[in-house]
């Protein structure tokens, strides 16, 4: 995901400083989420 779509969808402005760390926070969620669900329909990640 692109870093500006991440930030755009979030319901909080951070600032520059706390940008970075939220934004891996939310990849690393959403990396974890596609996963799961690919493994639950049986396929390889």
């Amino acid at each position: 995901m692109i870093f500006s779509e991440i930030v755009d969808s979030l319901n909080l402005n951070p600032e520059m400083l706390e940008r970075k760390p939220i934004i891996e926070q939310v990849e690393d969620e959403i990396q974890s989420f596609v996963d799961i669900f690919i493994e639950g329909i049986g396929g390889r990640v």
